[in-house]
């Protein structure tokens, strides 16, 4: 909410929910507290809020015109008061998509731990296979190989056997 969009400086119903009135300086509620009217005007005006600048003194007969404007100020208030709300209302929500935003930033830059270690174990697996592989691959051709010589050098000692006798 803009400075400028902001209710005036006064005394409203507190927005914490409380029976008080506080005090709004025009830009952020402060500490200050001020009890409501008591019960006799309170009856007949409920809930309605100081103006700002309004010295008003409970207990006094305010008279049928003076609930009229206190009513009439109430009324202006709860405009302001609703305004506020508003903003509030709206400012909440920009945090709120700004959060997710933020939050769908970082689920992007961080890999998970568990995925870089997987990632590592998986990577080390396929070499070891492929490694296995390939000695397999060459054991089975030195098979081949040893094999092939070792009939070729039986088959010449054959004949030389029936050569020689």
């Amino acid at each position: 909410m803009k400075i400028s969009e902001a209710p005036p400086a006064g005394w409203y119903p507190d927005p914490s929910g409380g029976v008080r009135l506080r005090y709004w300086d025009g830009t952020d509620w402060t500490d200050e507290f001020r009890a409501r009217p008591s019960s006799g005007i309170a009856a007949d005006i409920a809930t309605t809020a100081i103006a700002p600048g309004d010295v008003v003194t409970y207990g006094t007969d305010l008279g049928r015109a003076g609930l009229q404007q206190l009513a009439a100020r109430r009324a202006d208030t709860d405009v302001i008061v609703s305004s506020v709300r508003q903003a509030t209302r709206e400012e909440i929500d920009r945090a709120n998509l700004l959060a997710q935003q933020r939050i769908r930033d970082i689920r992007r830059e961080v890999t998970p731990i568990v995925s870089q270690y997987s990632n590592r174990v998986f990577n080390l697996l396929r070499l070891i296979v492929a490694l296995l592989f390939v000695a397999f691959i060459a054991w089975l051709i030195f098979q081949a190989a040893a094999s092939q010589s070792l009939f070729d050098w039986i088959g010449d000692r054959i004949d030389d056997l029936t050569e020689s006798g």
